[in-house]
């Protein structure tokens, strides 16, 4: 596992762990920042959402998530 991926899903462990304990939930906004690591923009935010509401009501792991994000990350860098 890259440096990058197990950064990622530690800070989205800590803020899954942090929403627990609290009375939010995780928002698209906060899980793209914890896996990037700094304030997303909005194109990444909505290229997240569509792609969570492709899943449907299937349940996603913390590692699927690390892993799409990473990949519409590096598709958008590419494709910019």
């Amino acid at each position: 596992m890259s440096d990058r991926r197990e950064e990622a899903r530690r800070r989205l462990s800590e803020l899954s762990s942090r929403s627990k304990q609290g009375s939010s939930g995780m928002n698209i906004e906060s899980i793209v920042e914890a896996v990037l690591g700094r304030t997303p923009e909005r194109e990444m935010i909505i290229l997240v959402e569509a792609a969570f509401e492709s899943n449907g009501i299937n349940p996603m792991m913390e590692s699927q998530m690390v892993d799409g994000i990473l990949a519409l990350n590096e598709w958008k860098k590419e494709n910019s």
